[in-house]
């Protein structure tokens, strides 16, 4: 299955992936859920990727 989130940026000085998921509604609490997910599989990714640290 594929997933896709908004928006991914990587923040050069603290070697970080920034996720961003936009939502035009209000509020629903699965968006937490939803954002969870998706910032579990950066995670997940960027640890296979092994980003050396300063």
């Amino acid at each position: 299955m594929t997933y896709y989130l908004d928006l991914l940026f990587f923040h050069i000085e603290k070697l970080r992936y920034v996720v961003i998921e936009l939502k035009t509604g209000k509020f629903q609490p699965e968006y937490a859920g939803k954002l969870n997910f998706y910032v579990a599989l950066v995670d997940d990714c960027s640890a296979a990727l092994d980003v050396p640290k300063k």
